[in-house]
């Protein structure tokens, strides 16, 4: 499998990640999908990826048992890493036709929270005119919300 690459530097682990950006969340990635056999450029994509995955795990029952203050919360959050190193793409099509192409993995930018890994990744989109363009297989935008500031 291609190995996610920054810069044209291989990013391995997310120690390489760090060594940019030390509190990386995610990233925003540039696909390029070379037909087997001609080795010709068919298509790109752009799309994000989180580098961590956050949840919320309930207490169990003895978990509960063990808090005798009863404002306390009863959940906790888990971060663990996510499957950045051997993610391809969430588009139907590169998942449906992966084995057609092979595929280079480029990191454009990384991000230290989702609201601007979010914003990175629309105006990549927007900037490089992957909604104008045959060749790029995004098919749409959004941005949700960004509250007073747009760039920390």
């Amino acid at each position: 499998m291609n190995e996610w690459t920054y810069l044209n530097k291989p990013v391995l682990s997310i120690d390489d990640m760090q060594d940019v950006e030390p509190k990386v969340w995610g990233f925003v990635y540039h696909l390029t999908l070379y037909d087997k056999k001609t080795n010709k450029v068919e298509y790109y994509y752009i799309g994000k990826k989180n580098i961590f995955s956050k949840r919320k795990r309930n207490f169990g029952k003895k978990e509960l048992s063990l808090h005798t203050d009863k404002r306390k919360k009863k959940y906790e959050y888990i971060i663990k890493e996510s499957d950045w190193k051997t993610y391809m793409s969430s588009n139907k099509f590169i998942k449906d036709n992966i084995n057609k192409y092979n595929i280079k993995r480029e990191i454009l930018s990384f991000s230290t929270n989702d609201m601007d890994l979010s914003f990175q990744e629309a105006k990549e989109i927007m900037c490089q005119g992957a909604l104008e363009s045959d060749k790029y297989l995004n098919d749409g935008v959004s941005i949700r919300r960004f509250g007073n500031k747009i760039i920390n």
